[in-house]
């Protein structure tokens, strides 16, 4: 749906390979309309773990999306390319130079984290010839490819440090009758709180009990608060419970929500190929 499609742009990057290999990802499409006029919005949300897909903390474009960047689009009037890294003693350098860097830092906390910016439209001219010979369509591309390196002597860039935020989400319990979700969160800011919005959706054979539902701080210190909570049940055959709600975190913290659900006595029908097996919980 974009003037240039896959020929240009960020859209080039994507490809059916990369998205199924990132760690998650989501699209979603917006059209609002804005006095006489419709703006029209595309995003796409990916994740990638370096250390899991190349085992290494060094990335690029290429390396991650085993494409090039192929330009900017000849429509588009900004095209921009931004990364951003945490404070770190690791030694690092960027395969190509930004065109800006812009330091990051707060009263209360004197580390530094930058935001490098490549101006895509100012660092290629990239035109594109199209030509019907013999039936075929010729392209002439310039492409565009950086990413960062960290350095070899130094201890290696560790997967806590590059967030300061992780959740771990397990089942507990055990059999085919009963069980229960604990979903850890590890605020690892040393001075800051974090709110986080939570959402569930569990099939409608699993059914939930809110009276169980506890939050726990396991590691440090403070109180974890419970700001909004929504919870819609399931009906049978219809519609998934859907519980979303949102947390206070103390700083530098791992929290246990947790609650406890039993499995619904459902139609010989409904069962997958392998009954014995048992049921995945998503």
């Amino acid at each position: 749906m974009l003037p240039c499609k896959a020929k240009a742009g960020f859209a080039s990057l994507l490809n059916s390979y990369s998205l199924a290999d990132a760690d998650a990802y989501s699209m979603s499409i917006s059209l609002k309309q804005e006095n006489d006029s419709l703006k029209f919005s595309q995003k796409i949300d990916l994740i990638f773990d370096p250390s899991r897909t190349l085992s290494s903390s060094d990335f690029s474009l290429s390396k991650i999306f085993k494409e090039t960047l192929k330009g900017s689009c000849p429509l588009s009037q900004s095209s921009k390319l931004m990364i951003s890294l945490p404070h770190t003693t690791t030694p690092y350098s960027f395969h190509e130079q930004p065109n800006h860097v812009q330091y990051h830092k707060k009263k209360e906390n004197p580390d530094l984290s930058l935001t490098a910016t490549y101006n895509i439209n100012k660092r290629i001219n990239i035109y594109l010839f199209y030509a019907f010979v013999d039936s075929f369509l010729l392209e002439t591309k310039l492409s565009f490819d950086t990413g960062v390196n960290w350095g070899k002597e130094s201890e290696p860039f560790s997967r806590k440090s590059l967030s300061l935020f992780n959740i771990h989400r397990y089942l507990t319990g055990y059999g085919q009758e009963s069980g229960g979700i604990n979903i850890d969160f590890y605020n690892n800011h040393p001075i800051e709180n974090a709110s986080v919005t939570y959402i569930e959706s569990l099939p409608w054979h699993l059914r939930v009990y809110l009276h169980t539902l506890q939050i726990r701080v396991m590691k440090g210190h403070g109180k974890a608060e419970i700001e909004t909570m929504v919870y819609q049940p399931a009906i049978d055959r219809k519609r998934p419970s859907l519980l979303q709600i949102t947390l206070q975190l103390p700083a530098n913290t791992k929290t246990t929500f947790s609650f406890e659900f039993d499995k619904a006595f459902i139609r010989y029908s409904e069962h997958s190929p392998d009954s014995q097996r048992g049921y995945d919980i998503p």
